[in-house]
């Protein structure tokens, strides 16, 4: 168990260390998706795993829901969409209650008749004002008031700049829901094919439909 929580805290030592260096990267432009096979449940279920100290410590539970329909195995970037995952569970553990559950889902969606798979992490916290979910998406864009600086000080505000312009390269964009002093939710569509991402007119079409709440 030791061992586990060893590893997993390493991994995610490593995923802040790699934001650094996508940062950088993102900065001048000189990034790459790189898709391969994997399995969405696998992916989902690691990405729980790794995060699951830092769950246990505010006694909250990740749970993993996936849709039968979702195909067992899509070609994507699984890096990338474990960045995006740990960074959006990482901050529905700051902000979520404590004793509370956080959902990380993958449903079946279509959009265009392009076969995607919805993604969405939702938390019950402190939730976001509507006039500070415009700002949520920008560089060192942080939600200030009194109580997100308490619960995350240390926070520069680059976590979901970051994600988003991951998710922009794999032909997606995040999007948030939120209702002040309930919780939120973050949802984004990814492609089963990421070859397609290849056809610009498709990219096109994924990037600005309105995703699924």
């Amino acid at each position: 168990q030791f061992i586990k929580l060893g590893h997993a805290g390493a991994e995610l030592l490593m995923t802040y260390v790699g934001d650094l260096l996508d940062y950088s990267q993102l900065q001048s432009q000189e990034f790459t998706i790189a898709c391969s096979k994997f399995e969405v449940r696998e992916c989902l279920e690691r990405c729980a795993n790794i995060l699951q100290a830092k769950a246990k410590d505010r006694n909250i539970t990740i749970c993993v829901e996936v849709d039968p329909k979702v195909p067992k195995l899509i070609y994507s970037d699984a890096k990338r969409l474990q960045q995006i995952l740990i960074n959006l569970l990482g901050n529905a553990l700051k902000f979520g209650e404590k004793d509370s559950e956080i959902r990380v889902s993958a449903r079946s969606n279509h959009i265009a008749d392009l076969e995607t798979v919805a993604m969405s992490v939702s938390d019950r916290g402190i939730g976001i004002k509507e006039e500070n979910l415009k700002h949520l998406f920008q560089e060192f864009g942080r939600v200030k008031n009194d109580e997100s600086e308490k619960m995350n000080p240390s926070g520069v505000g680059l976590g979901l700049w970051i994600s988003n312009n991951l998710a922009s390269r794999m032909g997606t964009k995040l999007t948030a829901f939120s209702k002040y002093g309930y919780g939120s939710t973050f949802v984004f569509d990814l492609l089963t094919d990421g070859s397609l991402l290849r056809d610009q007119r498709i990219a096109q079409v994924i990037e600005f439909s309105d995703l699924p709440a």
